[in-house]
Order: structure tokens, then C-alpha cells, then sequence
């Protein structure tokens, strides 16, 4: 059951049963975690059956490599069951040699004490295999998408028109905008526009 009420024992009548899964969910922590008043409850989490407000979850779904790792590690000191969801690992190619190196090592070791492992391309499953990250049976590949939809190409092109350009993605070295922006400097005579939608640091970027 799901309660908006940031109070305890308020698991709704309709979500009791013998076995109850109980999902708590923080607030996202864009800035990192420094305090524990940094982490704030949604107004959509279960607080948990417990009388003192204890979230007592019964699986701790993780994802991104610094909360992941923490995340994990809470979940294994409490005896709680893991899965984690690779969005790309952070040794992926175009990553620091060194860099690169000390993560595989720690995913190495995380994996032993993760449950399961989703990653959300193949690409990434593979990855992991060449590493040795987990074992091929501990991993799902579950893909990122949408729905099909019937495309209906356009029969008349308007050509005063400018291309409309869209890039979802966190600023960061990542997603390398610098890429994209570099590409298209050379495409300055053709007419199109961009528009870049995300959060995190674009100081860099405001030169291109």
C-alpha cells in the first residue's frame, strides 16, 4: 500500500496482508549526501509498520555508483535483499584507465553481496561478463524504451523552417555534450535549433 501520511503505522487498511513488501523512497539527492538531514521522505514513501518510523524495507533497489554502493552496503549490513540497476557502469569505455580500474575492482566486490544486478542494455550485461563483474545468471537485461507508435513520415517538408534539436541528459562528462556541440559548430550554415534540458553544472559549455 502506498500512504502520504508522514506519520507511523500508516500502511492503509487495503495494503495489509500476511506478507507485506514495504517501499520506502527518499527525495533525490542532487548535491550528494553530506548530513542525514539531507534525506527527506517522499510524500508517496511507506514509513513501515514500525512504531518508530523505520522504513524496515524488504528489498533496497539501487542504482547510479556512489549511492549504489552505499545503498547496497546498508542493505547488506542489514540483512536486506539488493538490486541494482546499471545506467552505464562507471568503467565503461572513454573512462580514465586508473579510474576505470578502482571501480571494477569495487563493483567486483559488490556484486558478491548484491542479489540480483539489472543493467539496461546488452552492451552493459556484456561489459560486465569481460570483467567479471557477476556471474551471467545474476544479471537481466531489461531494456530502456517507450511504447511503439506508428510513424507516419512526413509527405511535405517545410523547408524555412528550422530543425529542432532536443538533448535530454544531466550535465555532466557522461553524456558528453561537448560532443554534440562540437559536431554541430560545423553546422552553423544549416538551420537548426538546440535545446538542452537538464540539470547540473553548464558553465562549461556557455563557450560553444
Amino acid at each position: 500500500g502506498i500512504s502520504n501520511n508522514d506519520t507511523y503505522n500508516t500502511i492503509p487498511w487495503d495494503g495489509n496482508a500476511k506478507n507485506i513488501l514495504t517501499v520506502g523512497a527518499v527525495n533525490g539527492l542532487p548535491s550528494g549526501y553530506t548530513r542525514k538531514e539531507d534525506v527527506v521522505m517522499t510524500n508517496f514513501s511507506n514509513w513501515g509498520p514500525t512504531d518508530d518510523g523505520r522504513i524496515k524495507p524488504d528489498i533496497v533497489a539501487c542504482h547510479s555508483s556512489k549511492a549504489g554502493l552505499l545503498g547496497r552496503l546498508a542493505a547488506k549490513f542489514c540483512g536486506i535483499k539488493s538490486v541494482f540497476t546499471v545506467h552505464g557502469w562507471a568503467f565503461t569505455d572513454g573512462v580514465p584507465h586508473r579510474t576505470a580500474q578502482i571501480y571494477r575492482v569495487l563493483e567486483r566486490w559488490m556484486a558478491k553481496i548484491t542479489t540480483h544486478i539489472i543493467t539496461v542494455s546488452q552492451y552493459d550485461k556484456d561489459l560486465a561478463l569481460k570483467y567479471n563483474i557477476a556471474l551471467s545468471e545474476q544479471m537481466t537485461v531489461i531494456h530502456n524504451g517507450v511504447p511503439d507508435i506508428d510513424y507516419v513520415p512526413r509527405t511535405h517538408v517545410v523547408t524555412d523552417q528550422p530543425a529542432k534539436l532536443l538533448m535530454v541528459a544531466r550535465f555532466g562528462g557522461q553524456k558528453d555534450h561537448r560532443l554534440l556541440l562540437s559536431a554541430l559548430k560545423r553546422c552553423r550554415d544549416l538551420n537548426w535549433t538546440l535545446d538542452l534540458i537538464g540539470r547540473g553544472d553548464a558553465s562549461e559549455y556557455m563557450a560553444f
